[in-house]
């Protein structure tokens, strides 16, 4: 068995520095049982020439570039992507019909006394070789309505195609209407109605206005052309529902990989979340500063983007640096509830019937944003000077059923797993990169014996199974 110092050694960096550990389990007073183990990452390379870019690959403007890094495996991350060429993306609604798995059809409704009825979609898969929300986008929930939200920025077209059956007669018409969730609020920000035509496949359109981008749900109702009012007798189905945009976006993403496993991870614990931004600009061009904060979850991560740099730079806890090198930060843990298992998305036969994470944060999470100038005239904010990546890493683990998974228990002790996260406190969060690493590591071995002396010293009386560590050491 591992001593108490090393597993206090192991667990403190594992927390702070995810990308760089290994696979690890939390150890808490109950029987978690066996679970598998994930360090998900990913990298954006970007840069400020405004030119094109690969496929999915964003690209980040010279002024207020910026991230948001979440505790949750179907709402992980969130990166602003202007798109300067313009490409196009395209996203399709899966719905949770019978038979499974899910479909692109929504079956008839019969909208007698209904009225206006929700889409409710179990994700939105792209059908796009541009796909910046990644393969497959999940929903989020106000927790309050049948709405179900996805970010849809200006300008975006939502497109719901009546199916071959409905026939809609020239009598009557479809409304599509958009609803926004602002902070605890829905809006109605649109709607637009599209008169039958005898057969199927009616394309029935409505677009985003401007400046109403957001997280936005998508609803119909089947009402008479000439005196807008609903027609019980009528029944209603869609072969389709897309979006599709060609804007810049805040692209949303879930945990690296997770698209793939859902149907198999019961529940997620994250244990640990970093982002990097790494300065990958020729020497003499390296301009500007960079900014990161941990944001109480009161603050909706838009507040963020409504202020700025400015707001992020001068929030209290925020630490900003030159971005000559870099910038590395971690989040670190509010409560104890932040290590719960936690599964936003209902499977049936691996397959996901329904996802809807919370809108508004239940946990702290991380802004990062940079400001850069070019180099040569400093009031210029398109000249191409400035190169950065993002690098952002997790560290979990999972409930699963799945035999196949290298599944184990824990070989930690709940009692230095609960010191360490009381240690965390003591560990700086920012840094420059990539001196992280070094300043990280020393913090954690200056805190270990004393950190462990403490769950000696205080013993069976306050930490259970006290004694046995100290007699480890």
């Amino acid at each position: 068995m591992l001593s108490a110092k090393q597993q206090f050694l192991d667990i403190a960096a594992a927390m702070s520095d995810p990308k760089g550990s290994p696979g690890w389990r939390w150890a808490s007073e109950y029987n978690d049982g066996l679970t598998a183990t994930a360090v998900p990452w990913a990298l954006f390379p970007n840069t400020s020439n405004g030119g094109g870019s690969t496929a999915g690959v964003p690209i980040l403007p010279i002024t207020d570039g910026c991230a948001f890094v979440f505790r949750c495996a179907e709402r992980a991350y969130v990166v602003y992507n202007p798109n300067p060429a313009g490409k196009t993306y395209t996203y399709q609604a899966y719905f949770a019909n019978d038979p499974q798995p899910p479909s692109t059809s929504y079956p008839p409704t019969s909208l007698g006394g209904v009225g206006e009825v929700p889409f409710a979609p179990a994700y939105w898969n792209a059908v796009s070789t541009f796909t910046p929300h990644g393969s497959t986008l999940f929903c989020g929930t106000d927790g309050l309505s049948q709405y179900r939200y996805m970010y849809m920025e200006a300008g975006v077209v939502v497109t719901a195609t009546t199916d071959l059956l409905s026939g809609l007669s020239s009598a009557n018409e479809v409304v599509l209407y958009l609803r926004r969730w602002v902070d605890g609020s829905v809006y109605d920000i649109a709607e637009n109605a599209t008169q039958g035509t005898g057969v199927g496949g009616l394309a029935c359109t409505v677009t985003v206005p401007a400046n109403k981008g957001g997280y936005i749900a998508v609803t119909f109702s089947v009402r008479d052309h000439t005196t807008k009012v609903g027609n019980p007798a009528v029944n209603v189905g869609f072969q389709s529902l897309k979006f599709e945009g060609a804007n810049a976006v805040f692209e949303h993403h879930c945990l690296p990989g997770y698209e793939n496993n859902v149907g198999s991870a019961d529940g997620t614990r994250i244990m640990s979340a970093s982002c990097m931004l790494s300065n990958d600009a020729s020497p003499l061009n390296r301009q500007g500063k960079i900014a990161m904060v941990q944001s109480p979850e009161k603050y909706e991560w838009t507040h963020w983007v409504d202020g700025g740099f400015q707001a992020v730079s001068s929030a209290q806890g925020s630490q900003t640096l030159v971005a000559d090198n870099g910038m590395y930060g971690f989040l670190k843990p509010t409560k104890t509830t932040d290590f719960d298992f936690y599964s936003y998305s209902d499977t049936i036969g691996g397959n996901v019937v329904a996802s809807q994470y919370p809108l508004k944060s239940e946990t702290a999470y991380l802004v990062c944003y940079f400001q850069c100038v070019n180099a040569a005239a400093s009031t210029d904010l398109t000249t191409p000077t400035q190169d950065f990546h993002w690098t952002i890493a997790y560290g979990c683990e999972y409930q699963t059923a799945d035999i196949w998974r290298s599944l184990d228990v824990s070989i930690y002790s709940a009692d230095v797993c609960r010191k360490a996260l009381e240690q965390l406190k003591n560990i700086p969060q920012f840094h420059e990169n990539p001196l992280h690493v070094a300043e990280i590591w020393q913090k954690i071995k200056s805190l270990a014996k004393s950190a462990v002396d403490g769950i000696i010293k205080w013993g069976p009386t306050v930490l259970k199974g006290a004694a046995a560590i100290g007699g480890m050491l």
